[in-house]
C-alpha cells in the first residue's frame, strides 16, 4: 500500500529545488543571460541523457503482453489531449494557448507518477506506467515542441526531428527493443548526467517565477488549466475506462498518470523558444501545488 507521506515528500522536495532556483535569481546570483545558458545545457546534454536512460528497461515478450493495453491507452490518451486542448484554452492568447496546450500534453508523469503507481501496484505498477510515458515523452518532444517553433511547416518538421530530444527518444527506443547495449562507462555516465535534469529544470521553474510578479501567479486561466489537468481529464479518464474491459490495474494506472501535474520540460520549451516563459512557470508551480492534495486524493480512491 502506498505511503501518503511519501507521496507528500515527493513534491515538498520538488518546491524545495524550485525555491532554490527562486532564491538565486532574486538575489542575481545567476543572471537572466546566464539562465538562458543553463536552459540551452539542460536542453542540449541533460535531458536526451534523461531521455536515453527513461528507455533502459528489458522489453520481453512477457512485458509486451502484459502492457499492450497500457501503451495503447497512453497512446489513445496523448491523441486526446492534443485533439481538445485546441478547444479547452480558447479565451488565451496565442503564446498562452501555445504553454496550456503543452502543459496538457506533457505532463509530471515520469517523475511523480511511476513512485506513485509503483506504491500503489507494486513492481506492476512501475511497469505499466513506464510503459505509459514512452507516448507522454514522444508527444512532449514532438507535438509539444511544435507548440512552441513559430516558423513554416517544413522548417517546423526539420526543427523537431534533428531535435537532441527527439534523437534521444529514437536512441532510447532502438536500445530497448534490440540486444544492442552502450558501453558501461558510456550508460553510466548517460545516467548520471541524465539524473540531474530534473533538479536543473525545476531550479529554471524556480529562477524564472523570480521573474515574475507574484499577484498574477494565482489567476484565472491558470487555476483553470489546474482544475483542467488534475481534476477534468483523470474524471474522464475512468469513466471511459470503467466501458471498457481493461484490466484493473491498468486503469488505475492510467486514471494515476492522467492527472499528473504540467511537465517542467514545458518551462523548458517555452524559454528555448521565445515562449511565455514566465506563464509556464506559473502553471506548473500552481498544478504542482494542488495536485499536493489530488494525487493522494486520486490514489486513495483508486
Amino acid at each position: 500500500m502506498i505511503n501518503f507521506k511519501d507521496v507528500v515528500d515527493l513534491q515538498l522536495m520538488l518546491f524545495a529545488i524550485l525555491l532554490v532556483g527562486f532564491f538565486l535569481r532574486k538575489k542575481n546570483l545567476v543572471s537572466k543571460e546566464s539562465r538562458k545558458s543553463i536552459i540551452n545545457i539542460l536542453m542540449n546534454a541533460l535531458l536526451p541523457c534523461m531521455i536515453i536512460s527513461s528507455f533502459d528497461m528489458e522489453f520481453s515478450d512477457e512485458i509486451f503482453r502484459f502492457s499492450t493495453e497500457a501503451l495503447i491507452i497512453g497512446t489513445i490518451a496523448q491523441i486526446v489531449y492534443v485533439f481538445i486542448s485546441k478547444y479547452l484554452f480558447f479565451m488565451a492568447n496565442k503564446d498562452q494557448q501555445a504553454v496550456l496546450r503543452a502543459g496538457t500534453i506533457c505532463s509530471n508523469a515520469g517523475y511523480i507518477g511511476m513512485p506513485v503507481s509503483q506504491g500503489i501496484y507494486g513492481d506492476a505498477g512501475l511497469i505499466l506506467a513506464s510503459v505509459q510515458c514512452l507516448p507522454i515523452r514522444i508527444f512532449t518532444w514532438t507535438i509539444g515542441t511544435a507548440m512552441f517553433v513559430k516558423t513554416d511547416r517544413k522548417q517546423i518538421i526539420k526543427t523537431i526531428f534533428t531535435h537532441p530530444c527527439i534523437v534521444s527518444v529514437f536512441i532510447g527506443m532502438i536500445l530497448m527493443v534490440t540486444p544492442l547495449h552502450l558501453p558501461v562507462f558510456i550508460g553510466g555516465a548517460i545516467k548520471s548526467m541524465g539524473g540531474g535534469s530534473t533538479a536543473i529544470s525545476m531550479m529554471v521553474i524556480g529562477m524564472i517565477l523570480a521573474e515574475a510578479e507574484p499577484k498574477k501567479v494565482f489567476n484565472r486561466l491558470v487555476l483553470y488549466f489546474a482544475a483542467i489537468r488534475l481534476v477534468i481529464i483523470p474524471i474522464i479518464m475512468v469513466v471511459i475506462l470503467k466501458f471498457l474491459n481493461v484490466d484493473s490495474v491498468v486503469v488505475g494506472v492510467s486514471v494515476l498518470l492522467s492527472g499528473m501535474p504540467a511537465g517542467s520540460n514545458t518551462v523548458v520549451l517555452a524559454a528555448k523558444y521565445d515562449g511565455d516563459e514566465v506563464f509556464a512557470s506559473q502553471n506548473i508551480f500552481v498544478s504542482t501545488l494542488f495536485s499536493m492534495v489530488t494525487i493522494p486524493l486520486l490514489s486513495f480512491l483508486l
